[in-house]
């Protein structure tokens, strides 16, 4: 008995070196799997920064249909659908347009407009289906021809292809007439794309005598943005036309006085 005892102490040394051993190695172990969750965790932005790369190029690869050579029966369905519908609206446009270039060929006009002297043969459906004014006068007349007061025969025939067409190439010289006409007529759409093309076209010479009309017409929307492009552009207006800013003075005091109010404000937002 007196000698098991020795060995067995040992032997628990021994046991105790394996033990330690097995836990290093399992702390090695969880040190490499965290090294390894780190380099992961470091590429994973750099996959995701390649990964639009890599897209970009398919996504500006153009459709097979419009490369060269592709044949006509590569078209896809949709977008033989779209040319067949924008072929089909122009057809219809210019059928419309014909009833009013050739109104003894095709007939079925039922109404007479006169403006200033001309008269234009139309078809009351048009009109009330395109313009406000003409639906509120056909709903309680039945008259045959109608007469247009104090209105620019050469505008009324733009704005008449515009109700057949939805045509709204204006000529510059008649944009005016065309605002007025069409703000009578109860076009608005008509109204605020001249606007937008007036105020696109302001120049130093003729800015003034624009806000002088817009102001007179009461267009309100139209004389404010020129109003802002006076201001970004007071030196220039006063080399150019300095004779219309006085004359701006006389013909409307109040619009001067706020064209007045606003630079002071404008000096003192400077300072």
């Amino acid at each position: 008995m007196a000698l098991v005892k020795p060995q067995q102490q040992q032997q628990q040394p021994q046991q105790q070196e394996v033990e330690q051993q097995q836990l290093d190695v399992e702390q090695q172990q969880q040190e490499v799997e965290q090294q390894q969750q780190e380099v992961e965790q470091q590429q994973q932005p750099q996959q995701q920064q390649q990964q639009p790369q890599q897209q970009q190029p398919q996504q500006q690869q153009a459709p097979r249909h419009l490369l060269p050579g592709a044949s006509a029966g590569e078209v896809p369905a949709a977008a033989a659908t779209s040319l067949e519908h924008q072929e089909g609206v122009v057809g219809l446009l210019g059928d419309l347009a014909s009833l009013l270039t050739c109104p003894d060929e095709l007939g079925y006009d039922d109404v007479e407009v006169a403006v200033g002297g001309r008269r234009f043969r139309c078809h009351r459906l048009i009109l009330s289906a395109r313009c406000l004014h003409f639906r509120r006068l056909f709903a309680d007349s039945s008259a045959r021809q109608v007469v247009l007061q104090d209105a620019d025969p050469d505008a009324f025939e733009l704005l008449l292809r515009y109700m057949y067409t939805g045509d709204m190439t204006f000529p510059p010289h008649l944009m005016r007439a065309v605002a007025e006409l069409a703000n009578k007529l109860l076009l608005p759409k008509v109204v605020h794309h001249v606007h937008r093309r007036l105020l696109a076209a302001a120049q130093p010479a003729g800015v003034v005598a624009d806000m002088l009309w817009a102001h007179q017409q009461g267009f309100q929307e139209l004389l404010g943005g020129l109003k802002d492009w006076y201001l970004r552009h007071q030196a220039e207006v006063l080399a150019a036309a300095e004779d219309s800013v006085r004359q701006l003075s006389v013909a409307a005091p109040s619009l001067m006085y706020d064209l007045h109010c606003a630079t002071v404000r404008q000096a003192d937002r400077r300072q």
